[in-house]
């Protein structure tokens, strides 16, 4: 979360609402791209993060019902983007930490999937698109060559949670390594330079704008569903279920009966839920559940 408020500090959305603006594209093409653009982008950035980032941009190049399709479809490819990285979606970070599938698994089985559910709904929502609505033309100031450097790194440090994994060590230390360097980097940028705007505000500020609301609700989340499962309740409902040696069958229409249930409720639980009571180490079978989990909570608002 503090490396994305750095990004968004630096000014790179900025960045990407002014080339969009100054290609000066009618509004379809213009929701062709931001709706791409959050589908890429929600791979390393948490999908809410990204939903609520190109919502802001799309406000000021869409008005009335095209600005209302566009969330629409602006929330499906951040859920579908976020399906196929182990650090897009909640969901499937919590199934890739507890080995589930490797990384390799979900990118290739779940990165195809996840793409046509982007182009199916790009393509049905993009038709209803009106003809075009006047922009809002902001002024944005250029980026100079520390800003690039810090946005780069940023970038690059979402990476790192993969590069932990090959060393065997845990995912957050990856964020937490490239969170140091870029506090680092602009520590030392300071010394050199203090004329930058960017640079005056110091990245102690980023950790005030931290979520720790969710993260509380994560954790009560998780504590929920681990004093299910002592009392043995989960336990109660996976024989009742699934049985003792569940049919592959069964297993993908409980899959698919949590992607409809994640439409009611948040996805989360439900994850959290069927790591407890779906009995199967086949990794396929859990890329179906992140698609499913991931995925189904678009169904309903």
């Amino acid at each position: 979360m503090t490396l994305v408020e750095i990004l968004t500090h630096y000014g790179l959305f900025n960045f990407v609402y002014k080339k969009l603006a100054d290609l000066n594209l009618d509004d379809k093409a213009q929701f062709i791209i931001i709706t791409f653009l959050t589908f890429i982008f929600s791979a390393f950035l948490d999908n809410l993060t990204t939903t609520i980032i190109f919502l802001q941009i799309s406000r000021r190049f869409f008005k009335g019902k095209n600005l209302v399709r566009s969330a629409s479809a602006i929330v499906i490819a951040a859920n579908a983007g976020g399906v196929f990285s182990p650090i897009g979606d909640v969901t499937t970070t919590m199934l890739w930490l507890a080995n589930k599938f490797s990384f390799q698994t979900i990118f290739l089985q779940g990165f195809f999937p996840s793409l046509v559910v982007f182009i199916v709904s790009t393509v049905l929502i993009g038709r209803t698109i009106a003809k075009s609505t006047p922009d809002t033309i902001e002024k944005i100031s250029k980026l100079g060559k520390t800003e690039w450097f810090v946005i780069s790194l940023c970038l690059i440090s979402f990476l790192f949670p993969l590069l932990m994994t090959l060393l065997h060590l845990p995912p957050y230390f990856g964020l937490l390594l490239g969170l140091g360097m870029v506090w680092l980097l602009v520590d030392l940028a300071k010394l050199r330079s203090s004329q930058s705007a960017n640079l005056s505000v110091s990245i102690e500020k980023f950790f005030q704008k931290t979520d720790i609301a969710s993260l509380y609700f994560f954790i009560g989340i998780l504590l929920s569903i681990s004093a299910l499962s002592h009392l043995g309740i989960l336990e109660a409902v996976s024989q009742k279920v699934f049985t003792d040696t569940p049919s592959v069958s069964r297993i993908i229409m409980g899959n698919v009966a949590i992607g409809g249930l994640s439409a009611i409720f948040d996805n989360i639980p439900l994850t959290a839920a069927a790591m407890e009571i779906i009995k199967t180490i086949d990794p396929s079978l859990w890329v179906l559940l992140a698609l499913t989990a991931g995925v189904g909570g678009i169904l309903a608002p």
